[in-house]
């Protein structure tokens, strides 16, 4: 509210969540979070091309930018990585200069383990490594 951004959550649990946002957007919502986010393509490319707009779709915001949408359809054939990257970091730049998404930072999810469990660290990007985690006997 302090910038002169107002809402209301509704909060739900996290597979009753997934399964709604599964579903496309609801009337009435304009705004959507899903954790994984800046860790896949994918994401980009079902948040903000305007091919996914609601009810369908998972674009809530109702985001367009026929120049975004381009370069989203060309990465999606493109075959080489290094391309590819480009291309969606020039889609990432246009996103960032129409302020497109606000980003939500939410560090407070709880972890509950039993006392052995040792080596365990709470990744702030929610993919969690256990390589390295025990059970203290």
């Amino acid at each position: 509210a302090n910038v002169g951004i107002e809402c209301k959550l509704d909060l739900y649990e996290w597979i009753q969540y997934i399964g709604l946002w599964a579903q496309g957007i609801q009337e009435g919502v304009e705004a959507n979070q899903i954790s994984w986010g800046m860790s896949s393509d994918y994401w980009l490319e079902i948040v903000a091309h305007s091919k996914n707009w609601g009810p369908n779709g998972r674009n809530s915001g109702y985001y367009r930018n026929p120049k975004v949408d381009h370069l989203l359809d060309d990465a999606r054939l493109e075959h080489n990585e290094q391309n590819r990257i480009q291309i969606y970091r020039k889609a990432n730049a246009l996103i960032t200069a129409d302020a497109a998404f606000v980003p939500i930072v939410n560090d407070l999810a709880h972890i509950v383990m039993n006392r052995k469990i040792k080596g365990f660290i709470h990744a702030p990007a929610e993919w969690y490594d256990f390589t390295r985690v025990w059970v203290e006997e």
